[in-house]
């Protein structure tokens, strides 16, 4: 049984880490998708001029939208906390997945 304190982890939870218990969750193989939809407007901003203001704060809002996608769906994004419990990331760590998610999507098709 879980330890008190932890969360259970749901089909639309979003878990972080390696492996393939990450990898094959309902909730990732979602995530991957959302991304894969997000990657035409991540490369129309990637192809603007360097330096044009509002590329970097647009591409944070895209990422932020698709935690938002996730959380609408009553997903959470998780982590392994202390002792392997899984706890919820910050914001800005969910954003940061999003972020990363679409530059690895965007190099690996």
């Amino acid at each position: 049984s879980p330890s008190p304190g932890s969360i259970e982890t749901t089909p639309d939870d979003v878990l972080l880490g390696r492996g393939g218990q990450a990898n094959n969750h309902p909730g990732n193989i979602l995530f991957r998708d959302i991304v894969r939809s997000a990657i035409p407007e991540y490369n129309r901003l990637s192809a603007t001029s360097p330096g044009t203001p509002g590329v970097k704060k647009n591409k944070t809002l895209l990422a932020l939208r698709i935690v938002e996608d996730i959380r609408k769906r009553g997903g959470r994004f998780l982590s392994h906390g202390a002792g392997g419990a899984w706890k919820e990331v910050s914001e800005k760590d969910a954003r940061r997945k999003a972020s990363q998610a679409l530059r690895d999507c965007n190099e690996n098709g």
